[in-house]
């Protein structure tokens, strides 16, 4: 097996406990409009992320800016709406942010 797939970060969400994990590694991710789609003959939503490696810093390998990109799979989705982001500008760049409690 190639050593850089043997190390990918893989995740798989079952419950709320699992999205909160996968919350977090997402954290302060960037992705562009036109790096989502949603495939309602197949009712899946993804999206390539390009994200901060919190991994790395649990880790305590610290380097500056280290982002990846990785796709976000959600399977079984009915509907995706959107709010205040114009679909037709495919290249803005949107921010993951972690919700305040």
């Amino acid at each position: 097996m190639n050593v850089n797939v043997k190390n990918n970060l893989r995740l798989i969400c079952k419950n709320k406990e699992d999205l909160e994990v996968i919350s977090a590694y997402s954290q302060d991710s960037l992705v562009s409009v036109k790096d989502m789609i949603f495939l309602k003959k197949n009712r899946l939503f993804l999206m390539i992320i390009n994200r901060f490696m919190w991994e790395d810093v649990e880790k305590g390998v610290f380097r500056k800016n280290k982002r990846i990109r990785c796709a976000l799979k959600f399977e079984e989705v009915l509907e995706v709406k959107s709010k205040g982001i114009n679909q037709k500008n495919k290249n803005r760049s949107l921010e993951f942010l972690e919700k305040a409690n």
